[in-house]
């Protein structure tokens, strides 16, 4: 949400510009290490241009996308980045390269992300840089809404996946 940015804003930006200074990088070089993108999906007008005035300007401003995310996208380009390095004779040809695919979200949509993945390490694995790899991790911390205190039905808790009985608890 914009709310959620807007407030983390000055610490997000503090933080970027810390990690400019001990990487020694320019702003451009500075994106190009973390590679960062975020998605703000508000549907609030209102929210979206005062936001987008408090990133003019700032190390955020280019990271920040106001649309959903082609996640397929993002993450097979993740996956071409690192093996172009490799094919081109950089430094991940001989040490590999991992990056981290993280998702906090609807189940439905974690799934695809890591089948996304898959499909990422699988063109990687075709190429034989078997040292290049992404590595998906999702957290979710459940619906919300739905009707307060209801007891959980145990037949239904048994035929739910395992991270689904670990996330009821």
């Amino acid at each position: 949400s914009a709310d959620l940015l807007q407030g983390s804003l000055r610490e997000f930006s503090a933080a970027l510009e810390e990690l400019q200074n001990v990487l020694r990088t320019s702003e451009s070089g500075l994106q190009k290490f973390l590679g960062l993108s975020i998605y703000c999906t508000e549907t609030s007008v209102a929210k979206v241009r005062q936001l987008q005035r408090s990133l003019k300007g700032t190390k955020l401003e280019k990271c920040v996308h106001f649309q959903r995310p082609d996640l397929q996208g993002a993450i097979i380009q993740m996956m071409r980045e690192q093996l172009a390095d490799g094919l081109n004779g950089g430094p991940s040809l001989y040490y590999g390269s991992h990056s981290m695919v993280t998702f906090c979200g609807s189940p439905s949509v974690g799934n695809s992300c890591r089948e996304y993945v898959e499909e990422a390490n699988l063109m990687s694995d075709t190429l034989a840089f078997f040292k290049h790899k992404l590595v998906f991790r999702e957290e979710f911390y459940g619906h919300v809404g739905g009707e307060a205190k209801k007891e959980r039905d145990p037949q239904e808790a048994e035929l739910a996946p395992r991270e689904d009985r670990i996330l009821s608890i």
